[in-house]
């Protein structure tokens, strides 16, 4: 498995590269369509900040089959940091609400250890106290977590990444114990009293919320609220992953549940014992990938990160419970905290 997942990881990269213009200083693209004759012909999102923010997060996983080689990355990199709002310090896409794609474009440059070239001012103000926490109470726990709680979660990782540890360690504070505070503790998951079903995912959306919590508790190494009751819940989700269509074509959806499966599990179960539980999705999902890189003719460089992040998660399972050799792929989230 270990050597299957760098092998997906080069096609991904590959695949990566494609979206990338001809010449010295090309123009990269979030999203590429290919035409019958296999003529790429590149679709919205020219020069984006996703577009740019991806490329230099698929060569940072695998530096060894970067999509692009090291002049263009550098141009990529200082193409993206000509996207700030100079006042603001903020980075705009319409696809999205700022503040995710800031937190997107910073997290990028710091994968690559650059950090942009203006203050974020538009979020100083979320230093002030009380401003997190209202943050959070905005989010529509009980209508879109799963988008909304990118946004509390932008913020922090925005300010941790620009200002540092000592600067933001009050704000910090105020959002742990907000979140700690509001766990459901019979699930494992946010916001309690606001946790509904939806059809056959049932409660799925707040495990994908989950996700971008999490990854701010591991990067700040905080502990996890009720790890067993995450871990528990995410196993039904595993078990029912066929009726959810999951692995029908690569994306967060897959990501968003085995991060937090793999977080909660490793606080409860040993590596061996979780690898165990986990090869059978494993070993689906990477048919599926496999599938999909051998024949797809139309791919998203968002989708393209979100399907190497997968194979990071595999990666770092196999490892630890193998106790194989050290990571060859680089975890983007190890490196900050934010996708």
């Amino acid at each position: 498995m270990e050597i299957r997942t760098y092998q997906l990881a080069r096609k991904l990269s590959r695949l990566a590269g494609a979206h990338v213009g001809e010449g010295s200083d090309p123009e990269v693209f979030r999203y590429l369509e290919m035409h019958a004759d296999q003529t790429p012909a590149y679709g919205f999102g020219a020069g984006s900040p996703y577009a740019l923010a991806d490329l230099a997060n698929i060569a940072f996983v695998y530096p060894t089959e970067m999509p692009v080689n090291l002049s263009i990355l550098a141009s990529a990199l200082e193409r993206l940091k000509g996207l700030q709002d100079p006042v603001t310090g903020l980075f705009n896409e319409v696809s999205h609400h700022p503040i995710h794609t800031t937190a997107c474009s910073i997290a990028a440059l710091a994968r690559h250890d650059q950090a942009p070239a203006f203050r974020v001012a538009a979020l100083d103000k979320y230093l002030e106290r009380g401003a997190i926490s209202h943050a959070l109470d905005a989010v529509r726990w009980d209508v879109n977590p799963w988008r909304d709680s990118n946004i509390p979660v932008g913020i922090i990782a925005t300010l941790v990444l620009t200002l540092g540890r000592d600067a933001t360690k009050d704000v910090e504070r105020e959002f742990f114990q907000w979140l700690d505070q509001h766990v459901d503790r019979s699930l494992g998951l946010w916001r309690r009293g606001k946790i509904f079903q939806e059809g056959r995912r049932g409660h799925f959306t707040h495990i994908a919320a989950a996700f971008h919590l999490l990854f701010l508790y591991d990067y700040l190494d905080r502990e996890f609220p009720c790890p067993a009751e995450l871990f528990e819940e995410c196993c039904k989700f595993l078990d029912k992953r066929s009726e959810m269509a999951f692995n029908r074509e690569p994306g967060y959806i897959e990501v968003d549940l085995f991060y937090c499966l793999l977080r909660a599990g490793r606080r409860v179960v040993s590596p061996s014992e979780l690898f165990d539980l986990v090869t059978p999705f494993c070993s689906d999902f990477l048919d599926g990938l496999e599938s999909w890189c051998d024949v797809t003719r139309s791919s998203d460089m968002h989708k393209l990160f979100g399907s190497l992040l997968m194979t990071c998660e595999i990666n770092s399972l196999f490892i630890d419970a193998q106790k194989s050799r050290p990571e060859i792929l680089h975890h983007p989230l190890k490196k900050a905290p934010y996708v």
